[in-house]
């Protein structure tokens, strides 16, 4: 499942599966396998970042991304 919640300064975006098993962190990524990049992008993109186990028996992780102005609209 996938959310994305917009507010006038940031963005909240979650990702939910029914994976329980693991611990969610950014690792090495696989350089040769094309994997491991997904949590290491949201580290480096995100003002905030978390994970929570859900009641279901998920896993949800969610970031808060910075929202820049838009710059003015030409007359």
């Amino acid at each position: 499942m996938f959310r994305l919640e917009l507010s006038q300064h940031t963005v909240r975006l979650e990702v939910e599966d029914p994976g329980d098993l693991g611990a969610v962190a950014p690792g090495p990524p696989d350089l040769g396998g094309g994997g491991g990049f997904g949590l290491n992008l949201v580290q480096q993109l995100s003002e905030r970042w978390g994970m929570e186990r859900t009641a279901g028996a998920g896993t949800r992780v969610w970031a808060y991304l910075a929202l820049e102005p838009l710059p003015p609209s030409p007359a």
